[in-house]
């Protein structure tokens, strides 16, 4: 599973292999994981399996990350998947 983002704490992965639509990424941070929907139709993200000790604040950012970093995350989401 390579680790396409790193911010602070933060990893943005993609799991390679048998994964399924819609595309997504994986963001684990010291405390929880959070599976991230990559929204094609609106560049957004949405959320998915809130697992752990995740705060509001920590969801704002990696929508934002996600929303700047779009077009990589869904070119290696692709490459592995498509």
């Amino acid at each position: 599973m390579p680790t396409v983002l790193r911010y602070g704490s933060m990893r943005f992965q993609i799991y390679a292999g048998n994964e399924h639509e819609p595309p997504h990424v994986h963001v684990k941070l010291p405390d929880g994981h959070v599976v991230v929907i990559l929204e094609e139709s609106t560049r957004t993200a949405s959320f998915r399996d809130i697992n752990g000790s995740v705060r509001g604040n920590d969801l704002a950012r990696m929508a934002a990350i996600v929303g700047e970093h779009f077009e990589t995350l869904i070119a290696v989401w692709s490459y592995y998947h498509r």
